[in-house]
Parts: structure tokens; C-alpha cells; sequence
């Protein structure tokens, strides 16, 4: 992201820069497939993409409330 005003998520572009929509449904098109967005169960983790690559992900508590242990 260089601005407040990019997206989060990388959508496909038309040939002026605007956001695709699917014809079907009028729904952005992304630029990758959607089925390859991580995600992790178990946990509570929150993702700030201000912060630099391997800094991003933070793990608050496993899902049950107890604590996240790295070990």
C-alpha cells in the first residue's frame, strides 16, 4: 500500500485502472483466487498491514481465551 486510498486486496484492473466486476454478479474481481488467502484456526489474531513483512500477524489468545504460547 503507498496511500490511505489503495486497497487492502489486490482486485484485477481494466485497462483505465478501475476495479473489473464480475458480469455475473457485480461483485469485484480479485486479482488471485480467493481460495489463497491464509487464515488459522484455534487462534485470535489480528493483521496490521502498516507494520513490516513478519511483524504483521498478532496472535492475541487461542480461541478459548487462554493464552497463545509460541512454544
Amino acid at each position: 500500500m503507498k496511500s490511505a486510498d489503495d486497497h487492502l486486496i489486490n482486485f484485477s484492473l481494466d485497462d483505465k485502472g478501475s476495479v473489473e466486476l464480475d458480469p455475473k454478479n457485480g461483485t469485484p474481481l480479485l486479482k488471485g483466487v480467493y481460495y489463497n488467502f491464509d487464515s488459522a484456526a484455534g487462534i485470535k489474531y489480528s493483521v496490521d498491514v502498516s507494520l513490516p513483512p513478519g511483524n504483521r500477524v498478532i496472535i492475541s489468545s487461542m480461541s478459548d481465551g487462554s493464552p497463545f504460547d509460541l512454544k
